[in-house]
């Protein structure tokens, strides 16, 4: 390290392995962060973390011109970052039905997904989210994860629509129903079940969002190319694919970073870090309401905030619609985070889940398709096979418990 060269600052700046003539700015000064003092702070309410993350310092790096590396200030806190790593890999790798080293060796390689150019966030991405979890959480590791994160996303929000008293419902969309401005369905099933708490909604990942929608919503729009699709997905191979048209290149990319799919999946796993990092700056014990991947935001922070062994558990309640989160692994940290119960909600008629899903999962099948069939004693499925006739239809059709 070296010491910021910006006028009267005594923070120091990282130094790079190969001296260059340019200047080294601290992380503030770098845009990095908000503000070291900043980073372990707690927040009033969700919706105050746009406040947090608003910076201090003025942006050196953008006026100097200088070019820089994509690890910025989580360098100096590397050792602490890979200390944290298997742990953490392993927590979310089980998402995807992994386990032991299987497991963390996934969940890195999935919360890394690949170089930028294909949708991920390289290694640096991986090391970033990964500190956001388990004992990182609320603090300063997870602090420069959290802003690192909303940096790249610039789609990233979390409003409050409804004010009350009690546990805040937070409700995070998945595909098809992202772009959705008003929210009469949203505030119909959550105030039946929570009539007096305040309500908060996420946003998050619109760009991969909406290639999930431009995949999925043409063939639910188009009954004669529904009809190939659900025929033909399944098996995901070259020659069924190449019946799907355009498409073809995203199911024979199945399991790759180029694919759709795998893309937004990684995505909802980094936007759950960060919303769990928020949630442990708060005093509240909040409900997750999520649908599709937006089910998978909320287990993902579920599960990062299972990781953390100090205090009582920070969520009452999660109610999972069609989730798009594979249905094998070792659900124990999902199971501790809550201190009431996790409900999933699931259809065999849901087929974007029951054979798009899986085709572009390479064969898993999702807990919103079959459910989570888990002994743990706070997880239970709810069969609504008879109410939801489609991957979106839960919201209009369905009273949660």
């Amino acid at each position: 390290m070296t010491p910021c060269v910006a006028p009267r600052c005594d923070n120091f700046a990282n130094r790079p392995l190969r001296r260059m003539a340019a200047p080294s700015f601290c992380a503030e000064h770098r845009h990095d962060i908000p503000g070291f003092d900043k980073l372990d702070q707690p927040l009033e309410s969700l919706d105050r973390y746009a406040d947090w993350l608003s910076f201090e310092k003025p942006n050196l790096r953008r006026l100097t011109h200088v070019a820089i590396g994509a690890v910025g200030s989580a360098a100096a806190i590397v050792p602490a970052a890979f200390l944290a790593a298997p742990a953490i890999g392993g927590a979310i790798g089980s998402i995807s039905g992994l386990s032991g080293a299987a497991a963390t060796s996934h969940g890195l390689a999935v919360l890394g997904l690949g170089p930028i150019a294909t949708g991920g966030f390289g290694m640096a991405g991986g090391t970033v989210v990964v500190t956001a979890a388990g004992s990182a959480l609320g603090g300063t590791l997870g602090g420069v994860a959290t802003s690192a994160y909303v940096g790249a996303d610039d789609s990233f929000a979390i409003e409050q629509l409804a004010e009350g008293t009690g546990s805040p419902v937070v409700f995070i969309s998945g595909f098809l129903t992202e772009r959705t401005t008003e929210w009469d369905g949203w505030g119909r099933l959550i105030r039946t079940r929570y009539p007096e708490a305040p309500i908060y909604r996420v946003r998050w990942g619109a760009k991969e969002l909406a290639a999930i929608g431009s995949l999925v919503g043409f063939g639910v729009a188009k009954e004669g190319f529904k009809k190939i699709l659900l025929k033909q997905a399944l098996s995901a191979s070259t020659k069924a694919a190449s019946k799907l048209g355009p498409l073809s290149g995203a199911f024979n990319a199945a399991g790759l970073a180029s694919n759709p799919w795998s893309v937004a999946h990684a995505r909802a796993g980094m936007t759950g870090a960060v919303l769990a990092d928020l949630i442990k700056r708060t005093n509240d014990n909040f409900v997750l309401v999520g649908h599709s991947l937006g089910a998978r935001v909320a287990v993902t922070a579920a599960q990062a905030l299972g990781t953390n062994s100090v205090g009582e558990p920070r969520l009452q309640s999660i109610h999972l619609l069609g989730a798009a989160v594979d249905d094998a692994g070792d659900w124990q940290s999902l199971n501790h985070a809550v201190t009431d119960t996790v409900w999933n909600y699931w259809s065999r008629n849901d087929q974007v889940l029951g054979r798009v899903y899986r085709a572009a999962r390479v064969g898993g099948v999702a807990v919103g398709h079959s459910g989570f069939n888990s002994s743990f004693a706070r997880i239970r499925d709810r069969d609504v096979s008879k109410q939801v006739a489609s991957h979106v239809s839960y919201v209009a059709n369905i009273k949660l418990r």
